[in-house]
């Protein structure tokens, strides 16, 4: 990956890098590719969790934009991908982009507020299945069947709960309590089981309750104050 920028006057390819800006998926490639360096597509699709050819295609733009370049490594000669430059400069021709060719920019993505009440449905669905739990983090293909929403959507909603640990536990609380309550004393794993949600969940919740004086967390029993 080199450190000298890319720059870029085409406007198809202003066009291409910009439609790149505006997938959550290409972008979690180039996440990837910037963290590992360099990756196949089979690297990249399990650790997406989504069908090899759906990141060849991400794969394919991506070069087409050229953003990523592309290598042989080994005797077997694996294809791996990389991204060329930390560094691009675009100039932007507007008229043209907007009113020319290369106006079919398409910049359609959920609104966030939709994203929070998509992660917080994955949660309730999760949970409400008979032998179902709430995982630590959620797998992307997981929130694409579990939603019915398409990839980039389940990118999102994967990232709304990876960094949102909070919202999550505050969607807990309250049954939490009732829990507590029911039962005058439980430990964490119990409390994980009742509530079919990863222990790390159920210690969240407690922490928030614990300082806000409603529960007493000692020597790994919780009680109602």
């Amino acid at each position: 990956m080199g450190d000298k920028a890319l720059d870029i006057k085409d406007q198809s390819k202003v066009r291409k890098i910009l439609d790149v800006l505006c997938s959550g998926p290409k972008l979690e490639i180039l996440r990837m590719l910037i963290d590992e360096g360099s990756l196949s597509a089979s690297d990249i699709a399990k650790k997406l969790g989504i069908k090899l050819s759906t990141v060849l295609n991400h794969l394919s733009d991506l070069v087409d934009a050229g953003l990523v370049g592309v290598k042989s490594e080994g005797i077997r000669g694996v294809k791996k991908y990389f991204l060329i430059s930390n560094l691009v400069k675009l100039e932007l021709d507007i008229k043209r982009l907007v009113v020319g060719p290369e106006s079919s920019i398409k910049i359609e993505r959920t609104e966030d507020s939709e994203i929070e009440s998509l992660a917080l449905e994955y949660v309730r669905i999760k949970r409400s299945h008979r032998r179902g739990k709430l995982p630590l983090r959620p797998k992307v293909r997981d929130v694409m069947s579990t939603l019915g929403v398409d990839v980039d959507t389940a990118i999102r909603v994967v990232d709304y709960i990876n960094t949102h640990h909070d919202k999550i536990a505050d969607a807990l609380i309250n049954e939490v309590i009732d829990v507590v309550k029911g039962r005058g004393e439980i430990n964490v794993r119990e409390l994980a089981e009742k509530l079919k949600v990863h222990p790390y969940w159920a210690v969240m919740c407690i922490e928030k309750l614990v300082r806000k004086g409603v529960l007493k967390f000692k020597n790994g029993t919780i009680r109602h104050d």
